[in-house]
């Protein structure tokens, strides 16, 4: 297992002296959450793996937007972050037993006035279909459609004031 370390450059809104971080998303089909340790706006830590990431950096009640990096041995990986109010939201798109297994998935995340914030094809990671994102406080409609015509749909709420991700779970159908 190959290391390299990751060097965040963290931009949080005036006032906000923040510590500790999370780094969550998706690597190589696997879900991931490692604490992300500040020393004012630089963060840093071993990477276990290298390869691409998917990542949303949070802390209590600030998110980044997603984060696409790729992480090589044994050089250092930099990432330059911008933190606002907001949650960081693991969406699961999950598949009832007998349905057929979906490759990939069409997601599209709508505000509450009906434009378009996130527009995303996601794969599946280890048994099924998942990502993650960085959501400014409000209401979001989600709706997905996958390879193999299954749809779900729902609604998120991100509130920007928990320091732990937001778990939805939306049944395929």
């Amino acid at each position: 297992m190959a290391e390299t370390e990751l060097i965040a450059t963290l931009h949080f809104p005036p006032g906000e002296s923040p510590w500790e971080f999370w780094l969550s998303g998706i690597h190589d089909g696997r879900n991931f959450e490692f604490p992300l340790r500040a020393d004012g706006n630089v963060g840093r830590m071993t990477l276990p793996w290298i390869g691409h990431y998917h990542a949303v950096i949070y802390t209590s009640g600030l998110a980044s937007d997603e984060v696409d990096f790729d992480a090589h041995a044994p050089s250092k990986t930099r990432i330059d972050v911008e933190l606002y109010p907001g949650s960081a939201i693991i969406l699961r798109l999950t598949e009832s037993p007998g349905v057929p297994r979906a490759r990939d998935a069409h997601v599209v995340l709508r505000d509450d006035g009906g434009r378009i914030v996130r527009d995303v094809h996601i794969g599946r990671v280890g048994s099924g279909l998942s990502t993650v994102f960085g959501l400014r406080p409000g209401f979001y409609r989600v709706e997905a459609t996958t390879d193999s015509a299954l749809r779900a749909d729902g609604t998120i709420e991100s509130a920007g004031t928990t320091n732990a991700w937001i778990l939805v779970d939306l049944p395929l159908r």
